[in-house]
């Protein structure tokens, strides 16, 4: 771990390397906590972290939490998605126009991002089922699926909820965004 000052001076010292040399992270290097050199492959698989990040690989993602000093984990499979917002897992439910209780108003700003936009907060609180078929609470947990209405909820629970809702039959297309 060496820190350069620049992007420029990096290139200029890989340009005199026999080894290629990446930006590991932004900043100032860090003190390493052990031996964080864990010679990750450069296989592309992403994953995307709790801080929000995409590491190319698991290996990278422990390498930067062997290097961090918060522990960073793995959120979903895949890159990060611009949507997720980082929401913490506070219960706070929120109702949305869409009648789906959301565990905080983060999570429906979610919810809103995935879909592009048109679920507004309805009121604080669960959302009232009208004959009560409808009574599911999710959990925060944003684990997208894409439903067969084209529509990316953040979990699969948020889709048995809009199925629920809906006159139509949604049906999960494929676990991930859409």
């Amino acid at each position: 771990a060496r820190a350069y000052s620049n992007l420029c001076e990096l290139e200029r010292a890989n340009c005199r390397s026999d080894q290629e040399i990446t930006v590991a992270y932004d900043g100032e290097c860090k003190e390493l906590k052990g031996d964080c050199d864990f010679g990750c492959p450069e296989n592309y698989d992403p994953v995307c972290g709790s801080n929000g990040v995409t590491y190319s690989n698991l290996c990278e993602l422990e390498r930067a939490n062997c290097q961090s000093d918060q522990e960073i984990t793995v959120a979903y499979p895949g890159e990060c998605n611009s949507c997720d917002f980082g929401c913490s897992g506070l219960w706070d439910p929120v109702c949305g126009s869409d009648g789906v209780t959301y565990s905080n108003l983060c999570q429906l700003e979610i919810a809103n991002c995935l879909n592009g936009g048109g679920i507004s907060l309805a009121y604080p609180g669960e959302c009232e089922a009208t004959d009560g078929s409808c009574d599911i609470v999710c959990t925060a947990n944003y684990d997208p699926v894409c439903g067969s209405d084209g529509n990316t909820y953040g979990n699969a629970c948020e889709l048995e909820v809009a199925d629920c809702m809906s006159d139509e039959d949604i049906t999960l297309a494929h676990p991930g965004p859409c």
